[in-house]
């Protein structure tokens, strides 16, 4: 919040001209960026390989798997936009707020179709609620990025994701 347009013009090496052509506020390019990176992150996972697996367990594993390959990578942000978004910026901006909030409920609805269908295939031990397991783990994802600055440990995400594999297996044996 505490940006200028000016700020940003002049690392984006634009105009403020050009910067009030495409946008009206501050929050117009917030929301620009928070699609963009939301579409690319779409892309990343449509062409995944546990898209291929037929076994909806497998295919489960493949996608926490596909957060655990992406936690190594070094090319890849220790960070989310939606969660960074969503941390500083959903007092003072309700759009924006509702936009991240939007964002996490599409994740957290292609987390329990996998989910769903696992339970479908492979009965669990017990009663499983699987939006609140898909909101456990967006959660431990958000959760595990920000302890990770703090501890300057990028591992931290993976070594979590691996914990709730592990439960996975648990829950669908």
């Amino acid at each position: 919040t505490a940006t200028r347009v000016d700020e940003i013009c002049e690392e984006a090496e634009l105009t403020k001209g050009s910067f009030f052509h495409y946008f009206d506020t501050k929050e117009d390019i917030a929301k620009a960026a928070l699609e963009r990176f939301c579409e690319a992150g779409c892309q990343a996972m449509a062409g995944a390989p546990f898209n291929r697996m037929s076994d909806p367990l497998d295919r489960l594993h493949g996608f926490v798997d596909f957060f655990i390959e992406k936690s190594r990578s070094r090319k890849d942000p220790a960070s989310c936009l939606i969660g960074n978004f969503s941390q500083e910026l959903s007092k003072t901006h309700d759009d924006i707020r509702e936009c991240c909030a939007e964002r996490f409920e599409d994740c957290n609805k292609m987390m329990r179709e996998m989910l769903n269908a696992a339970k479908s295939e492979y009965a669990p031990k017990s009663a499983v609620d699987t939006r609140a397991l898909a909101d456990y783990f967006w959660s431990l994802i958000q959760g595990s990025l920000l302890v990770s600055k703090a501890k300057k440990d990028r591992s931290l995400l993976g070594k979590n994701l691996k914990l709730f594999k592990n439960h996975l297996k648990i829950i669908f044996k």
